[in-house]
């Protein structure tokens, strides 16, 4: 039973680990949208 809970626990772990590296991944990928869209806006006026 112990070995279950440890895997739990582990599996927990990562996933909020991959979380956290997905949000950051997404939050630094919106931004460079943004930038490009700027930059292009600019561009165009």
């Amino acid at each position: 039973m112990g070995s279950v809970s440890v895997h739990k626990a582990l599996f927990k772990e990562v996933k909020e680990r991959y979380f956290e590296e997905w949000k950051a991944f997404l939050k630094e990928a919106k931004k460079r949208h943004f930038e490009e869209c700027n930059d292009a806006w600019v561009q165009n006026l």
